[in-house]
């Protein structure tokens, strides 16, 4: 990767069918993607094959891009919640710059639908990234889905009170 490249963002998500677990990659610089199918012989629960995502995509953002820099995004936040502060320990000892974020659901499409396919034993398929970045796609949306959108992201009383003022042409005070 050159020192020019930009920082690899990686959208990761997981699901469960029949005793499978399917895990969805997807960077959205360069639209690589990956679906990874793991057999279970027990009752798999979400949240720790969410967890099995977060690793998987961990391992493949360093070895694919060789970069010491990169951006994970999860829509579970029971994952970033539990691990955004593993990070800081694992950038502190292997001198990297690897955070954690959370985005709403509906900003996690692609690497949810290679989910999936894994679950069901499908591998890679073809993909329909987000094209353009995360503002074009939001700008492709009605004003009633973004309004949905930011109401999964606030969930502070002050965010939820300025929005709710910013919708009803109320005066709003910083």
């Amino acid at each position: 990767m050159s020192s020019k490249a930009k920082t690899p963002r990686v959208f990761f998500d997981a699901s469960i069918r029949n005793n499978c677990i399917g895990i969805g990659i997807y960077e959205m610089t360069t639209n690589d993607s990956t679906s990874i199918t793991i057999q279970c012989s027990y009752d798999m629960v979400s949240s720790k094959a969410e967890e099995i995502a977060l690793r998987q995509a961990l391992e493949y953002s360093l070895t694919k891009y060789k970069s010491k820099t990169v951006k994970l995004f999860t829509d579970n936040f029971f994952v970033y919640r539990a691990n955004r502060e593993v990070f800081e320990l694992f950038n502190s000892r292997n001198n990297t710059d690897i955070t954690l974020h959370w985005i709403p659901r509906e900003l996690n499409t692609e690497a949810d639908r290679l989910s999936k396919l894994g679950s069901k034993g499908i591998k890679g398929a073809s993909s329909t990234p987000i094209v353009g970045g995360i503002r074009s796609f939001i700008m492709t949306k009605s004003i009633e889905q973004r309004v949905a959108l930011l109401r999964n992201i606030f969930k502070k009383q002050h965010e939820i009170d300025f929005l709710n003022n910013f919708l009803n042409n109320k005066s709003v005070k910083g």
